[in-house]
């Protein structure tokens, strides 16, 4: 198949918009990306929380926090936000990207007519 032409950048959206364009907004307005606003979260404060990403979020809280990111404004998540809607806040943005977090060409180029070790393999160089 042929790969989709990237989305038009609009405004400060991070939202829909191709990880490497979302980071180098976060970088142009000098925000902290929202993965690792999240996941520094996530990391002092969801550790031990169960269902963690399989519960869902407050969607008006998620819906708050995407609006400010989206407006180029801080977002800050004191000790008293719940870990599931700041997974949830995760879990849509990586939903939302256009070409998925790992895009197809990328898996269809390292992937294919691959056995499992060697799959494992390239996902964990992929991620180092």
């Amino acid at each position: 198949t042929k790969p989709l032409p990237p989305p038009q950048p609009i405004g400060n959206q991070h939202f829909g918009q191709p990880l490497l364009v979302s980071w180098q907004r976060a970088i142009d307005n000098k925000q902290v990306h929202i993965t690792l606003l999240t996941l520094d979260f996530l990391k002092r404060n969801g550790t031990q929380t169960q269902g963690i990403f399989r519960l869902p979020g407050t969607r008006s809280t998620v819906a708050k926090w995407k609006d400010e990111i989206d407006a180029g404004e801080d977002v800050k998540f004191d000790d008293t936000v719940s870990p599931h809607d700041v997974a949830n806040l995760l879990m849509h943005y990586f939903r939302q990207l256009p070409h998925g977090l790992i895009p197809e060409e990328t898996w269809i180029s390292r992937f294919t007519d691959s056995d499992e070790e060697s799959i494992l393999h390239d996902v964990l160089e992929m991620m180092e």
